[in-house]
């Protein structure tokens, strides 16, 4: 049975973030110099949105059931599906980001994955082999470039996720995502802010490159 008070924690910081878009995406409209960074942090402000209405709807908290039913199911991919395209809009639609804020949308990609991965392996009738490789061949790329960029600290999830496939010799998606399905709720996703003057590279359709 969920929390009444996380739920209504959760409840609250989706009204704040709901409140704080408005604001931004005028001065996107009215500020043209502020405009990108008011673009981008819009784009943050809904991927956080759309996590927390994933991981509390009846879809995710019933994964492992049998009794799920398939319009819960589309719902919740959808969002997935919806929050990877933000990811990527952000990591490849713009630049002018330091290596820190940088480091923090890859590592929300990366969380993202994870959630793909969760979803596929425990929700869907979906062959989980290629979300598990590719997320273990992400998870080690994001590893790198923060190692590689002045040893930039993980968040509280992604070091949970690199200490736990450090610790996993033989990968099995079910298994896997099974280990790492608590850290959703457990660590969310961080408050923080840009400062760095983004630009938009026009990019019109995101896919995902070979490397970060």
């Amino acid at each position: 049975m969920e929390d009444p008070r996380a739920l209504s924690l959760g409840i609250l910081n989706s009204m704040i973030l709901m409140s704080s878009m408005f604001p931004l995406q005028r001065l996107s409209e009215v500020d043209q110099e502020i405009s990108m960074m008011a673009k981008f942090m819009s784009l943050y402000i809904r991927a956080q949105l759309i996590y927390t209405n994933c991981i509390q709807s009846p879809a995710w908290s019933k994964l492992s059931l049998e009794t799920q039913s398939s319009a819960q199911n589309g719902i919740l991919k959808t969002q997935i599906e919806s929050l990877l395209q933000i990811c990527l809009k952000m990591q490849y639609g713009f630049s002018g980001l330091s290596p820190n804020e940088y480091g923090i949308i890859i590592q929300l990609k990366l969380r993202v994955l994870a959630l793909q991965l969760a979803y596929i392996a425990h929700g869907s009738s979906g062959s989980a082999l290629a979300p598990c490789q590719n997320l273990l061949e992400q998870a080690e790329l994001v590893q790198k470039y923060l190692e590689q960029n002045g040893n930039i600290i993980p968040d509280d999830f992604t070091q949970a996720l690199f200490l736990l496939l450090d610790s996993t010799n033989d990968p099995k998606p079910g298994t896997l995502s099974s280990k790492f399905l608590p850290y959703f709720e457990q660590y969310p996703i961080q408050l923080v802010s840009f400062s760095s003057l983004v630009r938009s590279l026009c990019i019109t359709k995101y896919t995902e490159p070979a490397c970060i």
